[in-house]
């Protein structure tokens, strides 16, 4: 038991170790710029999540949650890269990353209806917002309709996650509604800075706001893991269970 507790404590240090490099990395690239610096950033987060699969599966949690994420993360971090090059080609790389988000999501918590009515809530307003609001100069048709797909696809993502928050509130929930809600907040600020016709001063804000909260949301999502890694060996049961208010202190 005293072995497993400091493995805990020594896995749960390693995430902030980790996290002080993604926060570095990510300051220098944002006012430095560089392919090389944002791939160091990603590749931290996404070795966050590795290092916390490797615990849930040394703990032999069950479910494929700690499975999945590491996936998501990895394709978000090819999107990171894809994104510095080709707009279209780096939207298309994270909307398959958030496709397997909520893959990992439903494999955790399954599907309710009121999921629907999250996502469907999440999604009207932002593709109002592409569509109607003047300050977006897209250049064409064919580059607002990739965002409202896009939109479309973040929306599922952030609306299941908020979904299962609200119900569950527990650590793993929150977690993940808290890592969607930036995620989302760091689109919508990229878009902005990508179409968005403002001042100099405003396309720098944006840029920090974007890549600020991008990485916060990528290390809570893999920060997730280690917490589901530990919720599941203590309890066994996912957060859908009907006991999970009874576990949300944990």
């Amino acid at each position: 038991m005293m072995r497993s507790f400091m493995r805990s404590k020594i896995i749960f240090a390693v995430n902030f170790v980790l996290l002080g490099i993604i926060a570095v990395t990510d300051i220098c690239y944002m006012f430095l710029g560089g392919t090389p610096l944002k791939a160091a950033a990603s590749f931290t987060f996404v070795a966050v999540g590795i290092v916390n699969a490797v615990f849930a599966a040394s703990k032999a949690v069950g479910g494929k949650y700690h499975l999945v994420m590491p996936v998501a993360l990895a394709v978000a971090m090819a999107g990171d890269i894809a994104i510095n090059y080709d707009f279209i080609a780096g939207a298309a790389v994270f909307a398959l990353g958030h496709v397997a988000y909520v893959v990992a999501y439903f494999l955790y918590n399954g599907f309710r209806p009121v999921d629907a009515v999250y996502a469907v809530a999440v999604f009207i307003p932002s593709a109002l917002v592409i569509t109607l609001v003047p300050v977006f100069d897209y250049g064409g048709a064919v580059l607002e309709a990739v965002c409202v797909v896009y939109a479309l696809i973040l929306s599922v993502m952030a609306g299941k996650a908020l979904s299962d928050g609200i119900k569950y509130r527990t650590p793993v929930g929150t977690a993940v509604a808290v890592g969607s809600v930036l995620f989302f907040v760091s689109d919508l600020a990229l878009l902005i800075n990508q179409f968005g016709m403002i001042s100099s001063s405003g396309h720098l804000a944006m840029r920090i706001l974007c890549l600020s909260t991008y990485y916060a949301a990528q290390f809570l999502l893999a920060f997730s893991v280690y917490l589901y890694a530990v919720r599941k060996k203590q309890h066994d049961v996912p957060d859908r269970s009907d006991d999970a208010d009874a576990y949300s202190a944990v």
